[in-house]
């Protein structure tokens, strides 16, 4: 990454013990926290997304995995023969 010019501060609130574990994780790395925010805001920037799984990416993923899981059953039923004809799918939903 390319050295940046440090021109803005930035205060957020957080947790005093985790901030203390993170602290002491960072220092086990030879950084400071204000190096580690910065390659942490570097690297969203360089990725464009953030490095990390956010609850709604679990969300997304069990999600597309339902979906893949439906799909397979549909698949295996209609190499089965396990079928509707179209009369039975429009009187089922009445259409």
């Amino acid at each position: 990454m390319n050295l940046l010019e440090k021109n803005t501060q930035v205060n957020f609130k957080t947790n005093r013990d985790l901030l203390e574990k993170a602290k002491m994780i960072v220092a086990a790395q030879n950084l400071d926290m204000t190096a580690s925010f910065n390659l942490f805001l570097e690297n969203i920037v360089e990725n464009k997304a953030l490095p990390f799984e956010t609850e709604k990416d679990r969300e997304r993923a069990q999600l597309l995995e339902e979906l893949r899981s439906e799909i397979k059953s549909s698949f295996d039923d209609l190499e089965n023969g396990r079928v509707y004809t179209t009369k039975e799918v429009r009187d089922y939903l009445g259409i």
